[in-house]
């Protein structure tokens, strides 16, 4: 799936930070392409609102496992 693909969509995340991996379960409210890595990696940036009501933004290559919520 691609990224554009999860914009409005309740998902579950784990996103790999410094302190460890965090758990988001919520609804991704954007993503906007960054551009390309040196490697060639293409790079979003995905704007969640968690179930709390709080808005956590994150860069696609610190997905760990995205899952849409059913």
């Amino acid at each position: 799936m691609a990224w554009q693909e999860y914009e409005g969509k309740k998902v579950y995340i784990l996103i790999n930070t410094r302190e460890g991996t965090r758990r988001y379960s919520g609804t991704i409210n954007e993503v906007t392409f960054m551009g390309k890595s040196i490697e060639g990696v293409e790079t979003y940036f995905l704007s969640l609102t968690d179930k709390f009501g709080a808005i956590v933004g994150f860069i696609s290559t610190q997905v760990q496992l995205i899952e849409e919520e059913k």
